[in-house]
């Protein structure tokens, strides 16, 4: 009798212990996916203060008379002043080609998973004609851009002749803002480290 006391007392001792493993277990797995969950908090704090970085230095790159640089949302767009095309031609001006210059560095520093470059006109002429040149001029400056180093897989090149306006087009001036290439660069997503 005293023996089957006995082992009844291991018994319950043994599952109390076997218990305790348990929830020391149960306890270690939720720690480690606590942990878990702040090493990617970490991670995408440090992505994104380094696209910050990375927009900053783009930003300061150009003065404010030849390119605004936003970002929309994991993307920078490059948005030119005054690239300076002759009237209905993609022939790329020699003062341009330091603009461009500038972009191929940003775009380097940021490895680019994608580099879209956009072609704009102002309303006076066709719908074809402009959708043409506006495309046209889009290709010249990839073009230049493979020249200076960015992978052809990463470019992309679209024309939009005057589909997407800034201004009215009822003025000079609102003709040579619609007059454009804005350049889209969404750097490539770093990979995680803590998995």
């Amino acid at each position: 009798n005293n023996n089957n006391n006995d082992q009844q007392n291991n018994y319950k001792e043994l599952q109390n212990k076997n218990d305790e493993l348990n929830y020391s277990q149960a306890e270690l797995l939720a720690y480690q996916l606590e942990l878990k969950n702040v090493h990617q908090e970490i991670d995408q704090k440090n992505k994104e203060s380094r696209f910050q970085e990375a927009l900053i230095s783009a930003q300061q790159q150009f003065s404010k008379n030849e390119a605004d640089v936003y970002s929309q949302g994991n993307k920078i767009l490059i948005r030119f002043k005054k690239i300076d095309f002759p009237s209905g031609k993609a022939t790329l001006p020699e003062k341009s080609k330091q603009l461009l210059n500038k972009v191929a560095q940003v775009a380097k520093q940021l490895n680019p998973q994608e580099v879209l470059v956009e072609g704009h006109t102002d309303s006076l002429g066709s719908v074809d004609v402009n959708n043409r040149v506006s495309l046209e001029r889009a290709e010249t400056v990839s073009r230049y851009l493979v020249d200076e180093g960015i992978p052809t897989s990463t470019l992309q090149s679209v024309g939009y002749g005057f589909k997407k306006p800034l201004a009215s087009n009822k003025t000079k001036a609102d003709r040579a803002q619609n007059r454009r290439v804005d350049i889209w660069i969404t750097p490539t997503p770093e990979t995680n480290t803590t998995e």
